[in-house]
Parts: structure tokens; C-alpha cells; sequence
């Protein structure tokens, strides 16, 4: 089994029908569903307060200076609203953490901060929108570790997409005491997905491209 994998939640699946639930990886992390309804294709969130949440897990708490990997499948029913897929990012003072999200542009998009206020953060975004709430879309991103917007690069569907800087700042710790949470942010009534997530791996180091195609590829049948 791949031992970069840090999680992977597949929310589809039967054994996850319930709450707690554990991930499909070396780490067996521990996830609570609030809300969140259960149906073939992964979890149903319903916008207000709906949320998988894994808690302060160490091993996802990663700093600035780590380079990690993310992709989920997410079909969103409501467009024109900031929606967080999958983070690990506080909800309150200067907003630290990370967070992979869609935002009210429609557009998607990998946050890293520290301060936002400061402009303490990079933002980097997709060129293309996405509208349809009616398709799934698999989204994902690699980074660096490069303190550095550069160090970023968006996936869509499998692949490396066309990307625009929205901020270029990151320069101190981007770690927080914040839940690990898919469909909001740090399990709080903030920033919530409207639609349903299927599945979310998250992966220690840069994922190769190839890696990035596979698992498109792999799991796509399911979304079709």
C-alpha cells in the first residue's frame, strides 16, 4: 500500500454509511459525520452545517514548508458561493490553515495562509469556471513546499490545468489547531459545500502528474 497516502475517504462506500468512519489508509483516521447523508455516489451536504470532520490530526497539519497533494470528486447543486471541499484552516482570527474550495467566481482554487489580513497567504485559482451542478468534476492540486505561488499546480479531470496568482505572500507558519474538515471549515457553520463529495485522498509530497491521471482515471466510472 502506498505509504504517502495520508488519507483517503471514500465516501461512497457501504461501509461508510454511518458515523463514525474510518479512512482506507496505513493511518485509519477516525472522521464524524454531521448532517451529511450517505448515498451511492458519496455524501450529501446540505449547504447550513453539514460536515466530515477528522479533528487536529498531526499528520495533516502541514506547514508551508511540506509538500502535499489533494483531489476529491465534487458535484456542487449551488454556484456563486465560496465552498470548501476538503482543509485543515481556522475560521476565526487571521484565518491560518490551508483549504482546497471553490469560490463565489465558480472558479476552484488552492489557499495556503497565515494571515490574510497581511496578505500572509497564497491563493492560487483555476482560468476556468465551473457552473454545471448537475456533473461531477475532479478537482486536486500539488504543492511544493516552496513557500511560493509557483509551487502550486491545479488538477481538473486529471489534469494540470491553467492557473492564475490571486496573492503571492506566504512567508511564516501556515499550521493551526483547526479539525481537518470536508464541506466546511474547521467543522464550523463557514463556508459550506452545497452538493455531494465522493471521495478525498490526500497524499505527503508532490503527486507525479501520471498519479494524478491514474486516479481520474481509476475512479471515474463511478461519477459518470
Amino acid at each position: 500500500r502506498d505509504s504517502t497516502l495520508a488519507l483517503y475517504l471514500p465516501l461512497w462506500h457501504p461501509k461508510n454509511t454511518g458515523s463514525p468512519i474510518t479512512s482506507s489508509d496505513l493511518n485509519a483516521h477516525i472522521a464524524t459525520v454531521l448532517g451529511a447523508i450517505w448515498t451511492p455516489n458519496g455524501r450529501s451536504f446540505d449547504g447550513v452545517d453539514d460536515n466530515v470532520s477528522l479533528g487536529n490530526v498531526a499528520s495533516l497539519n502541514f506547514e508551508r514548508t511540506d509538500a502535499f497533494s489533494g483531489m476529491a470528486w465534487a458535484k456542487r447543486t449551488v454556484n456563486g458561493a465560496g465552498q470548501i471541499v476538503i482543509g485543515k484552516r481556522m475560521n476565526s482570527g487571521n484565518y491560518p490553515g490551508w483549504n482546497m474550495v471553490f469560490l463565489s467566481t465558480n472558479k476552484m482554487g488552492l489557499e495556503l495562509a497565515n494571515n490574510v489580513f497581511t496578505s500572509n497567504y497564497i491563493s492560487v485559482i483555476t482560468s476556468q469556471t465551473f457552473t454545471d451542478t448537475a456533473a461531477f468534476v475532479c478537482i486536486g492540486f500539488t504543492y511544493s513546499g516552496s513557500s511560493a505561488a509557483s509551487g502550486v499546480t491545479l488538477y481538473v479531470n486529471g489534469l494540470a490545468v491553467a492557473t492564475t496568482v490571486d496573492t503571492n505572500g506566504l512567508t511564516a507558519t501556515m499550521q493551526t489547531t483547526a479539525s481537518v474538515a470536508l464541506g466546511t471549515r474547521n467543522a464550523e457553520a463557514a463556508v459550506q459545500f452545497t452538493g455531494t463529495i465522493g471521495e478525498a485522498w490526500l497524499w505527503t509530497g508532490v503527486a507525479s502528474a501520471a498519479r494524478m491521471t491514474q486516479n481520474y482515471q481509476a475512479t471515474r466510472w463511478r461519477y459518470s
